[in-house]
């Protein structure tokens, strides 16, 4: 147990870590910031919007009001951890560990290589494409593990059920599963659909009367995380709910949503590579289980894409691909272990020994240079200080926003973690990374959009904000939209360095070779 736990704690460093406010963290972080007081996050306007991850903003509200940043890297410490522990256990129970520790640390260098930032970094840095990332993620975008410590990390509760299962505790499996779907609801389906496999092995084994116990264990799990849910999001009239989910679908989650968008042939690779592992665990109870989920998952997966069913789409059917991937890699990885521990001994441990040292050593480095992870830093660290600095109570801020061709481009799942930063702001236009402007600041903006609301009343009031935003800095007639800005309660506009405003009611209060920054002129403030 001792080795295993030096593994996790070797695989948690190999694998990094973001900064605090990378990619989807500016959303999923916002609301815990604001509970614990961070700023003046709590006049947003999103962070009092319904929550839907409640249980993880107040474990980020209760940890960062003692120690900021530490708790957020200690908590996805331990995630990782875990799901090395889970993996392990998985592996014994299904195609067996090797006999030998040359051989079960050729399982764990495999498993680095799928997943340790060295190798991704490198294969950039090769071919422009993080080819390893395509062994841990799912298909659609959709992944357990990511760049840092958010709401889907605890689907590896998920990669733990199955090893639960695997070891024939079943209750345990189901425990861990709704402990996955009540920090992220989204992980309703991929739990469920992992359940009737439960169900269909425990039958095929065991016969009703245990079938029937782990039944009644599910049900009795997720339903109030079921009933939680449809109350909180509980549609305003059908009209309303019908044109939020389009929303989601066809403008801010088209990559994730639209089975068009993604299926290419690496997502192919992908499930054939599930496939793969499934059939070298056919004789454990695992893999009806898995069988009957990827069955289940591809059959919704075909409904939602030829029927076009927004809901069915929102509710991610393939979402399970994002346990069923990474567990496949570890099975595969056990499998070629054993094989290889038995044709060529003395070749694994030079192998195994230059993988992981390789993989923590460039770790280490990284804490000190930091590689990935590309957030703008140069362009916007000037604009970022000056607002953290000065912006107080009452303040909010229009950034320039503007909707992507999210619908257009490559399809496929692609992974920007370790690539090079988007292009620097230009005009009206804004690198993606000021997404993190709330949160490396702590003052509340107008609208941006990448962080969304769920309720469907309040995404319509985001698309309807985006779109403001987008028509103002499309026409810059500044003079004539003061009014509009002054009704929306907006204090100040962030512009791009060469598109300054010429007006007297706009004095400018910061400027630098990115960035303006100016307050709107006014003696009172309609609030």
């Amino acid at each position: 147990m001792r080795s295993l736990l030096l593994a996790g704690i070797a695989f948690a460093l190999a694998y990094t870590q973001s900064p605090v406010g990378f990619s989807n963290q500016n959303q999923y972080l916002l609301h815990g910031f604001a509970q614990s007081g961070y700023g003046q996050l709590d006049g947003d306007w999103l962070t009092n919007t319904r929550d839907p991850t409640p249980l993880f903003s107040g474990w980020i509200a209760l940890t960062r009001s003692a120690i900021p940043a530490i708790p957020i890297y200690a908590s996805y410490g331990a995630i990782l951890i875990l799901y090395v522990v889970s993996l392990a256990s998985l592996i014994g129970k299904t195609v067996g560990l090797p006999a030998t520790w040359p051989g079960r640390w050729l399982i764990f260098s495999l498993l680095l290589l799928s997943h340790a930032a060295v190798w991704r970094w490198l294969s950039v840095l090769a071919t422009g494409v993080d080819y390893p990332w395509y062994f841990q993620c799912g298909v659609a975008g959709q992944y357990i593990l990511g760049a840092g410590f958010q709401p889907s990390v605890f689907g590896v509760l998920l990669v733990a059920s199955l090893a639960a299962f695997a070891n024939e505790r079943p209750i345990l499996a189901a425990a861990c599963a709704v402990g996955a779907c009540a920090v992220h609801f989204t992980y309703l389906v991929p739990a469920s659909l992992m359940g009737l496999g439960y169900l269909a092995s425990t039958k095929i084994r065991l016969g009703w009367k245990p079938t029937l116990r782990l039944a009644l264990a599910f049900s009795i799990g997720l339903a109030p995380v079921a009933v939680y849910n449809a109350v909180q999001f509980l549609p305003a009239d059908a009209t309303t709910f019908a044109e939020a989910q389009r929303l989601l679908v066809e403008v801010r989650i088209p990559h994730h949503a639209v089975v068009q968008k993604w299926l290419d042939p690496i997502a192919g690779i992908q499930i054939t590579w599930v496939g793969l592992s499934i059939w070298f665990v056919r004789r454990s109870p695992l893999a009806a289980a898995l069988l009957v989920a990827l069955a289940f998952a591809a059959i919704l997966t075909a409904v939602a894409a030829l029927a076009n069913i927004h809901l069915l789409a929102l509710l991610f059917p393939w979402r399970v691909s994002a346990v069923l991937v990474p567990v496949a890699t570890a099975i595969i990885a056990g499998k070629l272990a054993l094989a290889l521990e038995r044709q060529s001994k003395r070749a694994t441990v030079p192998f195994a020994g230059l993988v992981i040292v390789a993989s923590v050593a460039f770790a280490i480095v990284q804490l000190l240079h930091p590689v990935g992870y590309n957030m703008n830093d140069t362009s916007e660290r000037g604009l970022l200080e000056f607002v953290g600095r000065n912006s107080k109570r009452g303040d909010v801020y229009l950034i320039p926003t503007r909707i992507p061709n999210l619908a257009g481009g490559r399809r496929g799942n692609i992974s920007t973690t370790f690539t090079p930063p988007p292009r620097p702001a230009s005009g009206n236009l804004i690198a993606v990374d000021l997404q993190r402007f709330r949160l490396a600041t702590g003052a509340p903006i107008f609208i941006d959009f990448k962080s969304i609301p769920y309720a469907d009343v309040e995404l319509i009031e985001w698309h309807r904000r985006v779109g403001l935003t987008m028509r103002w800095y499309r026409e810059a007639n500044w003079g004539r939209i003061l009014e509009e800005l002054r009704r929306e309660g907006i204090t100040h506009v962030v512009v791009g360095s060469d598109s300054p405003i010429v007006d007297p009611h706009y004095s400018i209060q910061f400027e630098d070779t990115s960035f303006r920054v100016y307050r709107l002129q006014f003696d009172s403030h309609p609030r």
